[in-house]
């Protein structure tokens, strides 16, 4: 019975978070809030987002590529890996090399951006060599200090 529950609560409250409280139909007029503010002071110590934290230096984010990236740890690798991190085409896509160390830091499926430099980089790098499309997970298999990681494209 305490599973019914859970479920029933989960979907009482994802039905509460969809529906709109402050407007009461079709016809309802739209906030007022929802307009931007022009008066609004940008705020001066605020980075700018391409700025690392590492380096403070910005990465090329000329303009949104919409190449994201998903690694993933290979449990119990069943092919070779077709690419080493410690090979000078992948050390530097920086991108690539900071998701592979936090995939193999945190042993769990993780995702990141690269820039349009970085993915014609990525493109590059794995143009002339296997992906494994029956692997488990699917993807190009990439060796991250002794730990094999499938990287693949997601979106």
């Amino acid at each position: 019975m305490h599973p019914r529950r859970a479920f029933l609560a989960g979907v009482a409250v994802a039905v509460a978070g969809c529906a709109d409280p402050g407007r009461s139909g079709r016809d309802a007029e739209p906030d007022d809030d929802t307009e931007p503010d022009d008066d609004a002071e940008p705020d001066d110590d605020a980075e700018p987002e391409d700025v690392t934290p590492e380096t403070g230096r910005g990465r090329d984010t000329d303009d949104a590529s919409g190449y994201h990236l998903r690694a993933s740890p290979v449990g119990a690798p069943d092919r070779e890996p077709v690419l080493s991190s410690a090979d000078d085409a992948i050390a530097r896509i920086e991108s690539l090399v900071d998701l592979l160390a936090e995939t193999a830091d945190t042993l769990e499926t993780t995702y990141a951006p690269l820039s349009p430099s970085e993915a014609e980089a990525f493109e590059t790098v794995t143009a002339d060599v296997e992906r494994y499309y029956a692997g488990n997970p699917p993807g190009y298999y990439i060796d991250h200090r002794g730990l094999v990681v499938s990287v693949a494209r997601s979106g």
